[in-house]
């Protein structure tokens, strides 16, 4: 006689076999529909928003704030450049085009479509859109490799969670995101290259992770200094053993397991340090391309001063959210130049000192210095702030910890309602001066600044408990195995 659980074990192969035949897929694979799904509905609404935007008219609007568009992201300023190309001279001849040549190039085709694109939607509208979404994807599948390249910066995520597409939705509906978009600031190519030089080096796509460095340089300068944390993650793809913990073995003490993890180190720092030139090469071969194209395609290099010399000596003082327009109305030209230094080499002071200390957090690293670079960079737009709040799912360990997310929040709804209003009494009606409208800049800077320092420090602290935590518990099992053998000397005498 078969006993009820045998005869339970032998019809359960049956029931597979017939969901099998059923066509019913298991909870894993219905998880994964569903939350595509999702994240298609996420696309298809944000697409309706941003094409009800331009079709009301608000492209006109949004275009000519100085939060959104500025001398090296407006999309006038392009077709102007665009224009000029056309007539036959330099796109840099009027002193208003001051984006890279590559830029006209790219719109070029996309501007000459705009007739067979109907309901008042241009192609470079829908251009706009359609980079949006592609940004927006990217970040969704970067939500799910950082675990599994960088186990210590995020937990494994479950099938359920719903991080990924939370993160594409944050991107998608933030309102900087939707007002850079609507007003067509180039900001956006530059945000995309960003975006996918952490794709690349997630996947472990070598070239296409510099590159993508390269272009993002290309266009703004300031994200060269990524170059640090792309580096970074890549080395974990090719030597992932050299950041690795202490070496794990009971028997060995937690300076002993220490010191022999430094000597694995040791042994594979020329490999590393080769890997590192290599890409310093592959890096600069990638932004010499850029630049010879650009060469080529207007037959002068006119455009390395029209463009990066006009960023680096801040020659347009147009009030913009950043820090520099102010100083260098009000200062003396004598100290001009000191000015000058000291607010450039401010983005570009912290990036070895943070190297240094965020080189097992490379994800988190390149979180800090894209806030960074959007906080004091000279010509910066709310464009370059919805990038680094669209990062923030992915530090969501060392973001529990933080103190002041409720202000920074606050400033930033208190900044977005103000700064049009006290720009209106200032430039408009004249009941107001420049002070007004570069308090509220300052406030929001302050704001920057606080996110950037609150989770750093959280970040610093968490490292500290746990390594902490790492020797207590080397020591407790060490101390325990050495009482388990005097018992057994003991019990043997």
């Amino acid at each position: 006689m078969k006993t009820q659980k045998q005869q339970q074990q032998q019809n359960q192969p049956h029931k597979n076999k017939n969901n099998k035949k059923d066509g019913t897929s298991p909870p894993s694979s219905t998880n994964e529909n569903y939350k595509l799904k999702s994240f298609l509905l996420i696309i298809l609404t944000s697409i309706i928003i941003r094409l009800v935007l331009f079709y009301q008219g608000f492209d006109h609007l949004f275009s000519n704030r100085n939060e959104i568009a500025t001398p090296l992201t407006s999309f006038k300023r392009l077709i102007e450049g665009i224009h000029l190309r056309e007539l036959g001279l330099s796109p840099y001849a009027g002193s208003v085009y001051h984006q890279p040549p590559l830029v006209l190039l790219l719109f070029l085709p996309i501007l000459k479509m705009n007739e067979f694109i109907q309901f008042n939607i241009t192609s470079s509208q829908l251009f706009f859109v359609l980079v949006d979404c592609l940004i927006a994807v990217s970040l969704r599948e970067i939500t799910k490799s950082v675990s599994k390249v960088l186990p210590n910066e995020m937990k494994p995520l479950s099938k359920d969670s719903i991080l990924p597409n939370l993160t594409a939705a944050l991107y998608l509906f933030n309102p900087f995101t939707l007002f850079t978009c609507v007003g067509m600031s180039t900001i956006i190519l530059t945000n995309l290259a960003i975006v996918l030089s952490l794709y690349f080096s997630l996947k472990g796509k070598l070239f296409l992770s510099v590159f993508s460095v390269s272009m993002s340089a290309y266009l703004g300068i300031y994200p060269i200094i990524l170059i640090f944390p792309v580096a970074f993650i890549l080395k974990q793809h090719y030597f992932p053993d050299v950041n690795s913990k202490p070496v794990a073995d009971n028997q060995l003490s937690y300076e002993q397991s220490q010191n022999i993890s430094n000597l694995l180190k040791k042994s594979e720092k020329p490999m590393v340090l080769l890997f590192y030139f290599r890409i310093s090469i592959l890096f600069f071969f990638s932004i010499s391309s850029l630049f010879y194209l650009s060469y080529t395609f207007l037959n002068s290099w006119e455009f390395l001063e029209k463009s990066y010399k006009f960023t680096f000596l801040v020659e347009d003082l147009t009030p913009n959210i950043g820090l520099f327009w102010y100083y260098f109305i009000e200062v003396f030209d004598h100290f001009r130049n000191l000015f000058l230094f000291i607010f450039q080499y401010h983005v570009f002071i912290y990036t070895i000192p943070l190297a240094i200390r965020l080189k097992h957090h490379p994800l988190f690293y390149f979180w800090t210095l894209c806030a960074i670079i959007a906080t004091f960079k000279s010509y910066p737009a709310l464009g370059d702030t919805a990038l680094h709040i669209s990062l923030l799912p992915l530090l969501y360990e060392p973001l529990k910890g933080v103190k002041y997310s409720f202000i920074v929040i606050v400033v930033a709804i208190f900044v977005t309602v103000l700064a049009p209003i006290l720009w209106q009494m200032w430039i408009i009606q004249g009941t107001g001066n420049a002070n007004f409208y570069y308090t509220i800049n300052l406030v929001f800077t302050i704001s920057q600044v606080l996110l950037i320092i609150d989770a750093l420090s959280v970040l610093l602290k968490l490292d500290y408990v746990n390594k902490m935590n790492e020797k207590q518990l080397r020591e407790q099992s060490l101390g325990q195995q050495s009482n388990d053998t005097v018992e057994d000397n003991k019990k043997t005498n």
